[in-house]
């Protein structure tokens, strides 16, 4: 079960690799934790938190109050950031048993307002969310739970939000009172400064996408438990061909592509890596049509820091950029998710920095983009290679044109004017280069010879 939200943006920055000083009871387990100033001065605050199982990273003022963080990623990994969690009970029994709880400044400050978030998985909570009685009480139960920047605040307004699945909250929506609470269906779409009346969005089921700004009115979409049917599905639709309209009218050129078992790369990695250093929104699309999971069907991968020299791969796996997607996803030279990169399902999400993906792997040579990584988690076998299967990269905006050196190298490798890139492993007589009318008549022919190494050829 899954609720997924537009416009999810969590932050828990700043965060310092500490826990206060003082008694902080079964957070001392062998955990390797020091303790700087202010975090956990509460009664009991951070009472067993990651209990025999993890690792506790806190900033300052986190974790204040009577039993604030009790439980706190129990057999997992917590990461709390300023004045977190100082509400009576807030976070209480977050991400029980299962995973990880990130939390960020001034959230989950009321009786009981994470209690139980991500109960049994994973919890991450933004600014000023979370802050009333109860407002986040069995978020994420059985799954995973992301709220973003203030949303939340009203009495129970997420109270089992997404039980038994995931949910994504984005910011300053569900802030009426009890306006998203008991949603439990399979897929549900909220976006930014949405659902903000009492019980407006109670009505939600399975498959409602609700854009931005909307649901703001008693009435609007629900009744109590009735649903304004028509209305609902004219908001999804809208969403939709919003999302579609904006990656349609964006330009995409092709670098790097598998087709028909023939591998073509039209840019250099240098050319590509420039080019993505020099426009707005750095943004890559694979489309891998024989890729088994819908998930991996298109990825968008957008660029946070800017993309290393090329002398910074001189000691990676990955021979240049271009290489990093199409045959060696590396970590090195910088490249790895949430610090270098971000990955999302849809253009629009990745222009509006919501829904990110949260796993990623690499590092296995002659595996490329984006070995396993995932919407949710681990998915195996989706990978491009130029080996294997049929994908597309795809730059967003054109790279300027550049001069191209032509020729063989390698084991062969030939690259032509058209900037295209093939190998050929045979034991032949090649003719290279082959033009009458060179020189004003003059005529060339370049002429080579690969030989055959065991199951690899080279230029002699």
């Amino acid at each position: 079960m899954k609720i997924n939200l537009l416009t999810a943006v969590v932050a828990a920055a700043g965060i310092a690799v500490s826990v206060a000083q003082g008694d902080i009871g079964g957070i001392q387990r062998n955990l390797g934790i020091t303790k700087p100033s202010t975090s956990c001065t509460g009664n009991q605050a951070c009472k067993d938190a990651t209990k025999d199982g993890g690792t506790v990273t806190m900033d300052a003022n986190s974790c204040t109050s009577n039993e604030s963080c009790k439980n706190l990623a129990k057999d997992g990994t917590a990461t709390l950031a300023n004045n977190a969690c100082t509400g009576n009970q807030a976070c209480q029994d977050a991400a029980k048993d299962g995973g990880t709880v990130t939390i960020g400044p001034y959230a989950c400050t009321e009786n009981q307002s994470c209690k139980k978030a991500g109960d049994d998985g994973d919890a991450t909570i933004g600014e000023n969310s979370c802050t009333a009685s109860k407002s986040c009480s069995g978020l994420g139960a059985k799954g995973k739970a992301i709220v973003g920047n203030g949303s939340c605040t009203g009495d129970e307004s997420c109270s089992k939000a997404g039980e038994e699945g995931d949910i994504t909250i984005g910011d300053n929506s569900c802030t009426g009172g009890k306006a998203c609470k008991d949603l439990k269906k399979d897929t549900i779409v909220i976006g930014n400064n949405s659902c903000t009346c009492y019980e407006c969005c109670k009505c939600l089921d399975d498959g409602d996408i609700i854009p931005d700004n909307s649901c703001t009115q008693s009435g609007e979409c629900c009744s109590g438990s009735s649903r304004k049917g028509d209305y609902l599905a004219a908001l999804k639709a809208t969403a939709a061909a919003s999302a579609t309209t904006a990656a349609s009218a964006t330009t995409w050129t092709t670098f790097a592509k598998r087709e028909g078992g023939t591998f073509t790369t039209s840019y250099s990695g240098a050319a590509i890596a420039e080019h993505m250093n020099n426009y707005p929104d750095r943004v890559i699309h694979r489309s891998c049509s024989s890729c088994s999971r819908s998930t991996h069907k298109d990825i968008y991968y957008k660029r946070l820091t800017p993309v290393p020299p090329q002398s910074d791969f001189s000691t990676s796996r990955a021979t240049d950029f271009v290489n990093l997607f199409t045959d060696n996803w590396m970590t090195t030279p910088g490249n790895e998710l949430n610090v270098d990169f971000k990955l999302y399902s849809t253009y629009d999400d990745a222009i509006n920095n919501v829904n990110e993906w949260t796993y990623c792997n690499y590092d296995d040579p002659t595996v490329g983009f984006p070995r396993d990584c995932g919407p949710n988690g681990k998915i195996d076998h989706q990978w491009s290679k130029s080996t294997t299967r049929t994908w597309v990269f795809e730059v967003e905006g054109t790279p300027r044109s550049e001069t191209n050196p032509v020729g063989p190298g390698g084991d062969p490798h030939f690259t032509t004017w058209n900037n295209e890139h093939f190998e050929y492993h045979g034991q032949c007589d090649l003719t290279l280069v082959k033009d009458a009318e060179f020189a004003e008549g003059l005529g060339l022919d370049i002429h080579i010879r690969t030989k055959v190494v065991r199951y690899w050829s080279y230029i002699k």
